[in-house]
């Protein structure tokens, strides 16, 4: 499962209506459908429920009916297939995460911010299994205000320990409040991540001016373990907390409102406000913010995370356990609260209400509210490091020449120079390109072999391929078998015996073939296997029409920027690359001037070359940009440009790991089926242009 995240944004608007906004991972917006607010059809099921979860009395089928009830007064018919639709193509297909946002007033629809949403189920009527929107742990629930403003990252300075205060209020004269699990724990991986974690001395009893002191110190958590309740003695429907007061030797309640306890933050605003307290996260249904936990949130604190519910203790403590070694690790701090929910929903069978109990009211867009400054620069590099050096070491097959064969062995580029292209070079002598038709092409076909990462020597292959006949669409994939075998014929001829060679399939092609499905060809009757499917190391596309002699001028660029690439492979910004949804609305002209300013490396063109209108493939040959993806789909209603885009950026980060674009093609290839028609898979053409890999002599090259 990838580390992006889509996002689904639930706007309840009024007491009618709701508004859906749709993202995908680069927040490129994916639409805005809405719907009718269903509550009034509902609401004597709901509140039924409501009244038997309050007495922690829900049975499993029960609790179903609940979160089924308030998933159909949110999304009626229309809204719920549009979220099963997008569930299943982000979370299924694509295997990526999904956020869920819930956007309610609470000044103006304040009973229905109070309803438990953490509850939400896709009913089982529509057969997807059961999936809980508040436990999922592909899916983030929570709860965001539109007119928040988003919090910043908080950047640890470096050497900079993560600060936890733990404040515990535990009055003689109320319940027991269990918190000895919680701290043993805190103490714990304080005392594991001694370098990254540090816990501040506990405060116990947690009084008004030992709270005061401990957040003098600033830190970036605060947890508080206590009473909480939303009654106070005269029955007035208001948050309330207990602190601790001392009365001669004895810790008696002192009991503050949700005004006065939010107040406390103003000295300090941590990071993450968590209210381990009874019933610290819930809401008036007749007053605005009558809940301690929207109050603190009102104080502009980015993450704020509390229970609806009173819970038992041993459940808060399963939450908080995994909820902070979720952030130890460097996870999200939703994600961190989803998988809590979960870990308490596993415990508890689904049975009750204490897996919904746990709310997280967020700031933070994309839930990474931690960043150590060191950190940052590392994450940039770490995974395309440990991808060459894993590649390296793990499967190197062979190595041709001496140790000049890799020139810059650090910083390898998309084609790494570890392998050897077969280039089929196809020109066609007629208009139509259709299988089992009689179209006609002309077959070149040579290796090119690495002696450095500058220099090749061709091979030409001239039996498979008669350079004085045509071939049809049908033999030139009945002969691809034939022509690997005089491919290793020529290679074992070349190289040691002891030694095996990855190839990489090239197909050099004419403007008017770009889009030619030569990925989808075919290896031969024997095996039906897709060319763009198999074995080979890479199977990519390039133009032949950069190689012509009257492009000459433009060559220098074309080194230049795969030199570029090759360098910097492990560093190549985003701004080096062009979206397929960033050219949708630019011209020539516009993106002449982007690439003098970047550098431009790579583009995703949004639809088939051909049908390009405002952009067109020259600007990749008079700019050099090497690299390029695009759909070849013809149907007007399939868009592919997430797809496309995913593809290059995969991991949602400002640099991209381009060494792997060939192992991300290929696995897009491999998941298309019969049954997905519109998969991009199906659809994809990858161009990938090294300039040095082709042969200098003009024998080699026909038909310019």
């Amino acid at each position: 499962m990838s580390n992006s995240y889509y996002i689904y944004r639930i706007h309840l608007k009024n007491n009618h209506h709701v508004e859906i906004e749709k993202y995908d991972d680069a927040k490129k917006s994916l639409g805005r459908p809405s719907g009718d607010f269903c509550y009034q059809e509902k609401q004597q099921e709901i509140q039924g429920l409501l009244e038997v979860a309050s007495n922690h009395k829900l049975s499993a089928e029960e609790t179903c009916q609940l979160g089924e009830a308030l998933f159909n007064s949110l999304f009626d018919s229309k809204l719920g297939q549009d979220f099963i639709n997008f569930y299943f193509q982000v979370v299924q297909e694509k295997e990526q995460k999904l956020r869920i946002e819930l956007d309610i007033d609470e000044e103006e629809m304040p009973e229905f911010a109070a309803l438990p949403w953490e509850f939400l189920c896709i009913p089982k009527k529509i057969n997807q299994g059961t999936i809980w929107l508040g436990t999922d742990p592909n899916l983030v629930f929570s709860r965001r205000r539109a007119l928040w403003n988003s919090a910043k990252t908080i950047q640890l300075k470096p050497g900079e320990k993560l600060r936890i205060a733990l404040a515990i209020s535990a009055p003689e004269d109320e319940g027991p409040v269990e918190y000895a699990e919680v701290q043993e724990y805190l103490e714990e991986l304080a005392k594991e991540q001694s370098e990254e974690i540090e816990l501040l001395p506990i405060i116990n009893p947690a009084t008004k001016v030992e709270i005061d002191k401990l957040l003098e110190r600033k830190p970036h958590i605060f947890h508080f373990i206590g009473h909480g309740r939303f009654e106070d003695k005269a029955g007035k429907k208001v948050g309330e907390i207990a602190l601790g007061r001392k009365v001669g030797k004895r810790i008696r309640a002192k009991w503050v409102n949700e005004n006065f306890f939010a107040g406390l933050f103003v000295r300090h605003r941590p990071g993450i406000v968590f209210l381990q307290a009874c019933e610290g996260g819930k809401q008036s249904a007749s007053e605005a913010f009558k809940g301690v936990a929207p109050k603190i949130v009102a104080q502009n604190i980015p993450v704020v995370v509390a229970m609806q519910y009173k819970v038992q203790n041993a459940t808060a403590n399963a939450f908080s356990a995994e909820f902070y070694g979720r952030l130890a690790k460097g996870e999200p701090v939703d994600v961190a609260a989803q998988n809590g929910r979960y870990r308490v929903a596993l415990e508890a069978d689904y049975l009750g209400n204490d897996f919904a109990a746990p709310v997280i009211f967020m700031r933070v867009e994309n839930g990474y509210l931690f960043q150590k400054e060191e950190v940052k620069e590392k994450i940039e590099s770490n995974d395309c490091l440990l991808s060459t050096f894993s590649k390296r070491n793990e499967n190197k097959k062979f190595d041709i020449t001496d140790s000049n064969l890799l020139e810059n062995q650090e910083n390898q580029s998309i084609d790494d120079n570890n392998y050897i292209y077969l280039a089929i070079d196809l020109k066609l002598e007629s208009t139509k390109i259709q299988k089992n038709d009689a179209d006609k092409f002309r077959v070149n076909t040579w290796l090119a072999i690495p002696e450095s990462s500058e220099q090749f020597r061709p091979i030409k292959l001239p039996k498979t391929f008669q350079a004085d006949r045509t071939y049809s669409q049908a033999e030139v994939e009945e002969n691809i078998m034939k022509l690997m075998e005089e491919c290793n014929e020529e290679l074992e001829n070349i190289l040691p015996p002891e030694k095996d060679w990855d190839i990489a399939i090239e197909w050099v092609l004419p403007d008017n073939l770009l889009s030619l499905p030569v990925d989808c060809w075919e290896y031969g009757i024997r095996t039906y296997e897709r060319i763009g499917c198999g074995n080979f190391i890479s199977v990519h596309i390039r133009s032949s029409q950069r190689l012509h002699i009257a492009y000459r001028h433009c060559c220098k660029s074309w080194k230049d920027k795969w030199k570029n690439l090759q360098r910097n492979i492990q560093k190549i910004n985003l701004s080096n690359y062009i979206l397929a949804c960033q050219c949708q609305n630019l011209d020539n002209n516009y993106l002449k001037n982007i690439d003098c300013q970047r550098n431009i490396l790579g583009i995703n063109f949004p639809f088939k070359l051909e049908e390009l209108e405002n952009i067109s493939y020259e600007l990749m040959i008079e700019t050099g940009i090497p690299i390029a993806l695009w759909s070849r789909c013809k149907q007007y209603n399939v868009n592919h440009l997430i797809d496309l885009d995913t593809l290059i950026n995969p991991d949602n980060d400002n640099v991209l790991n381009l060494q792997d674009l060939p192992k991300y093609v290929a696995k897009k290839r491999r998941e298309s089926h019969s049954s997905q028609p519109h998969h991009l898979g199906h659809h994809l053409c990858f161009l990938c242009e090294n300039p040095y890999n082709y042969p200098k002599k003009r024998q080699y090259k026909f038909g310019y």
